[in-house]
């Protein structure tokens, strides 16, 4: 699907669209009526901004964008213990991380650019939260209890 603007107009018009960040003019015949159509950039959005779950389980992040096309998807991701944001895959609107554990934590942005118009957009980010179950672990030793003294456990 492709988005653009059409437009119908006589005589010469300026036309300021703020998405293009640019102003055409052009000559148009007054005894017809044209169409044209003008390329948009696209916008980008996901379909969360948050998700939380245990590690183990699989994450789903979606991007969604409209614009003129060709687009290009592209994922970046800072992950909670780094300071930069790293590719993490190109050419998917959909990412799923399997097996989620805390290092996956962090966030993860999607990129739409546009070729033929040389724009870039990005979505806000999606926080990816994993919890880890509760882990109890304690050593088990054999001990010899004399019945009737007291035995302490703890944790």
């Amino acid at each position: 699907l492709s988005h653009t603007h059409a437009l119908s107009l006589s005589h010469t018009r300026t036309l300021a669209l703020p998405s293009l960040l640019h102003t055409l003019s052009f000559p148009l015949l007054p005894s017809s009526s044209q169409h044209y159509s003008f390329p948009v950039p696209p916008t980008v959005w996901t379909t969360s901004s948050s998700i939380q779950l245990l590690s183990g389980k699989s994450a789903l992040i979606v991007c969604e964008a409209n614009g003129s096309y060709p687009l290009r998807f592209y994922w970046k991701r800072r992950l909670k213990h780094e300071t930069a944001e790293k590719n993490f895959s190109s050419g998917l609107r959909r990412v799923e991380i399997r097996d989620v554990s805390s290092h996956d934590e962090g966030l993860y942005t999607c990129e739409v650019y546009n070729p033929r118009l040389g724009v870039r957009s990005r979505s806000k980010p999606v926080e990816l939260i994993v919890f880890d179950p509760p882990l109890v672990s304690i050593p088990l030793h054999d001990m010899t209890v004399t019945q009737g003294s007291n035995v302490k456990l703890s944790c």
